[in-house]
């Protein structure tokens, strides 16, 4: 679930608790050399219901734009949490700059 409000003198904002347990990231570096299949299938289901809540907040989509490893906190019960909405807007308030329908003359060919 995401917490979150407007302010006509700030704009949108969204807020989420502390999370004691640390990051994703701090996991992953902790349980070196990886996770187990189970628990990193489980941490990105989790991600994506996140997701799904983000796209589904106040009827319109809220995107996040950086997802990662250090932007997703753990739970009390180790439960995977989206943080650090500094970077999110609203899908209808984005803007897509450059070119579409083409490759561009000085971008890289793919082999």
């Amino acid at each position: 679930m995401i917490h979150g409000g407007y302010d006509p003198n700030f704009d949108w904002f969204v807020v989420t608790p502390f999370y004691a347990n640390g990051t994703l990231q701090q996991k992953m570096d902790a349980d070196a050399p990886q996770l187990t299949l189970g628990a990193a299938l489980a941490i990105t289901d989790q991600v994506l219901q996140g997701w799904r809540d983000a796209f589904t907040y106040q009827q319109r989509w809220l995107v996040h734009f950086d997802i990662k490893p250090s932007n997703i906190a753990l739970d009390d019960t180790g439960k995977a949490r989206i943080v650090d909405w500094g970077l999110a807007n609203f899908s209808d308030r984005i803007s897509i700059d450059g070119t579409h329908g083409y490759t561009l003359w000085y971008a890289r060919l793919s082999r």
